[in-house]
Formats: structure tokens, sequence, C-alpha cells
């Protein structure tokens, strides 16, 4: 096994989590999709229930519906109260920590740039606080496909068998990364056993205590 050199992990859902601000972004994705389709919210959001069954992801299902990712995210930062995330400077201080443990850190999202730095301003996360940001803005193909993994490991100096992908979704984004060779971190509050996923923590915060056990496998 190699040694691990790089942490690649999601952003929503994974460094945080923020019910109310999930739901407007529910509902402002109803809005939007329904606007551009010109269909009625419940519709939009039964289009968008069943493209999810083809494209799995909620980026490339609108895209699927023929609404640009560009667009979406444009509209959604436009129209989203940021104030509503709060902000928890534990999660940089997770970030730095593993970066002064030598780790290489990048986070890999399917949201739009401007919606992700709006995100990471509102959690009080500086961008010095880790060494890459890929968004669905950077990268020709979001998650599931292999683009922004690969896009990731290059910015940070890493190979698959190098690095460890953290996210809270199994098929969407955990199944990708093992494919490629990556351990994989679950973070989920509920247990769960699949062959995409090394690791269950149920909060960000225990990523260390992985990293410790695989060094210690390591030894």
């Amino acid at each position: 096994m190699a040694r691990v050199k790089g942490v690649l992990t999601d952003l929503d859902g994974t460094l945080y989590r923020c019910p109310r601000y999930e739901a407007e972004i529910r509902r402002l994705t109803l809005e939007i999709a329904s606007e551009r389709l010109g269909v009625s919210p419940s519709e939009a959001e039964r289009l968008i229930a069943e493209a999810r069954r083809t494209y799995v992801t909620l980026t490339r299902s609108l895209e699927g519906l023929g609404i640009p990712r560009d667009y979406f995210y444009s509209e959604l930062s436009r129209r989203l109260d940021y104030s509503i995330l709060k902000p928890d400077p534990r999660i940089a201080q997770l970030l730095r920590e593993l970066r002064r443990r030598g780790y290489r850190v990048a986070i890999i999202t399917n949201s739009g740039r401007p919606h992700a730095l709006n995100t990471l301003k509102a959690l009080g996360v500086p961008l010095d606080a880790f060494d890459a940001l890929i968004t669905s803005s950077d990268v020709g193909e979001p998650k599931v496909s292999p683009e922004p993994y690969l896009k990731g490991l290059e910015l940070i100096g890493a190979r698959p068998s190098e690095a460890v992908y953290m996210g809270d979704r199994v098929e969407d984004e955990v199944k990708p990364a093992k494919q490629l060779g990556m351990i994989t971190i679950l973070v989920s509050e509920r247990p769960m056993e699949s062959p995409w996923v090394d690791y269950v923590i149920d909060t960000p915060f225990k990523v260390i205590e992985v990293l410790e056990a695989i060094e210690r496998a390591q030894a």
C-alpha cells in the first residue's frame, strides 16, 4: 500500500451539514428549474428525480434536462441567502491540521465556482486553508466522471493509490474514487457496508483518526 500523500474531500454534506441551508438550495433548485423548463415546481421535481436515475448527480441531471450548470449555479449564487450558513472554525482548523501533518488537500465539488466560493466564505474557510479547489466550472464533466478526481490528484501531486477521498454519497462520489484506486471514507451517521467504502465516520473531524490508522497499518 502506497503512503497517503493527499486528501480529496467533497464540500456540501461532507465538510458541513446545515438542514436549513440544504432545504433552501432544494427550493431554489426547483424554482430555477421550473422557470427554465416552463413547468411547475412539482413537475420540475418529478423531472429531476427521473433524470437522477440516469445521471445520478443533481448537476449532471440538470444538464440532462437542458439546464447548463454555469447558468444554474450563477442563478443559485445570485438568489441564495448565504447568511443561513454560520461560520464553523473547526473546518478550517481541520484542513490546516491535515496540511500541517504533510497531506496535500483538495476540495472537489459539483457546485459551480461562484456558489462554492460563497459557501466557503460563509463557513469561514479561507482559500489558504487548503491546496486546491475543483468545481464543476473547472472541468468538462463533473462527478461521477473521473475527471474532477484526476484534476484534483494532479493539482496535489498524488497518484490515486496515494490519496484518500472523503464524501457523503456512495454512488454519486465515493464509488468513482474507489474505482480509480483511492482509499475511500464515507461521512454518514448510519453504518454502511459497500465494496466502494473503506471507512465510515459520522463526522469529517474524525478523518485524522482514519489517517492515523492507515499510517499504523503501513508502518
